[in-house]
């Protein structure tokens, strides 16, 4: 889903749902959602961060990713 970041972010939904432990889908959902056009979806992309963040709160991955989305 190169250059298409909202097939992206369903796509890793998907992952993330049949492995919810599965943290590159967690990590680059947010990553998708943030860079969107869409507030709503930055602001899902925010929330997705978070939940990163909370079952990985060792990584420094994680942080990243919430810097980013509170970036977007």
């Amino acid at each position: 889903h190169q250059g298409e970041p909202a097939e992206a972010a369903k796509a890793f939904k998907e992952a993330r749902d049949l492995s919810p432990l599965f943290a590159f889908a967690w990590a680059n959902r947010a990553l998708c959602l943030s860079d969107s056009a869409d507030p709503k979806q930055r602001a899902l992309g925010l929330e997705e961060a978070q939940q990163y963040l909370k079952q990985n709160d060792k990584n420094a991955d994680a942080y990243a990713v919430l810097g980013y989305a509170l970036y977007k």
